[in-house]
């Protein structure tokens, strides 16, 4: 019998057999915000989610998937009808929270996987919170197209676009995931090219870029996106998301092959793991 890979549907015994298993849970995190006229609001969740639903049917007994967290951190993005957003405490407390729950009840390895530029700082933040707080357990985070062959998937896009740097928010790699999950929301009469104005030197996301901004999306551009869609299509989305989730399988493996010694703690008498003092004792 097939293992079950979504943490929501398990039983609480089959959740403990889980834990025995050492299984990585991973939280996939996206955003509800603007891509353009053509893509839906949802698209870097529905990314997201299907990049970890992907990954759970090639090793479905060394994961669990989940529910994604559909909002995140869109401030810069409220200039478009329809997006949401957290402020930046109360969604990196959540996604905190969510990591305490799940350490204690025994696992060992969480891996976020974001969808949303925009989310990473925060939720930078709330992983080194749980593993500063919990000894013993390794929270960690990706932004699924900041591998190393779905960046250089990216660049060769952009140069065959004539578009300058690799950023792409509503454009070609996006639109091209979107309709390979799900074509029925995308409007692609309505896709245009929209030319990105500065050097790769500036990124606006989790782009492996030496400048990162955080300006609102509307000064960058009126169409809420980046890149040229136009040509997107689902044979292209999923000769890229091929590559990321090889890539991200292969990244779980090592996960869970990590083996870290326990704090090397030079205090006399030993101090306890910080941050823990910050809260009320039984909290």
């Amino acid at each position: 019998m097939r293992k079950k890979t979504s943490y929501s549907q398990l039983t609480w015994p089959e959740t403990k057999e889980a834990i025995s298993e050492e299984r990585v849970v991973l939280l996939p995190t996206g955003s509800i915000e603007g891509h353009g006229p053509h893509c839906p609001l949802d698209t870097d969740t529905v990314i997201a989610e299907g990049v970890c639903k992907r990954i759970a049917e090639i090793i479905p007994d060394q994961v669990l998937v989940l529910p994604p967290l559909s909002i995140g951190l869109a401030n810069n993005h409220m200039d478009f009808p329809g997006t949401l957003t957290f402020t930046e405490p109360t969604y990196i407390n959540m996604v905190y929270e969510i990591g305490m729950g799940i350490a204690h009840h025994g696992f060992k390895r969480i891996l976020i996987i974001n969808g949303h530029g925009g989310n990473q700082p925060a939720l930078d933040v709330a992983a080194r919170m749980v593993n500063n707080r919990v000894p013993g357990i390794l929270c960690g985070l990706m932004t699924y197209y900041s591998t190393p062959k779905a960046m250089k998937i990216d660049a060769e896009y952009a140069a065959a676009q004539g578009l300058t740097g690799s950023q792409d928010h509503g454009g070609f790699s996006e639109t091209s995931c979107y309709l390979a999950f799900n074509p029925d929301p995308v409007d692609m009469s309505k896709a245009q090219k929209a030319d990105i104005p500065y050097s790769s030197a500036f990124g606006f996301g989790a782009e492996d870029a030496p400048v990162i901004l955080m300006p609102y999306w509307s000064t960058i551009s009126p169409l809420g996106m980046l890149g040229d869609p136009r040509e997107a299509n689902a044979e292209a989305g999923n000769r890229y998301l091929n590559v990321v989730v090889e890539e991200i399988v292969q990244i779980i493996k090592d996960f869970r092959r990590m083996n870290l010694p326990p704090r090397n703690d030079q205090h006399t008498p030993p101090a306890p793991a910080w941050g823990t003092h910050l809260f009320a004792k039984g909290d």
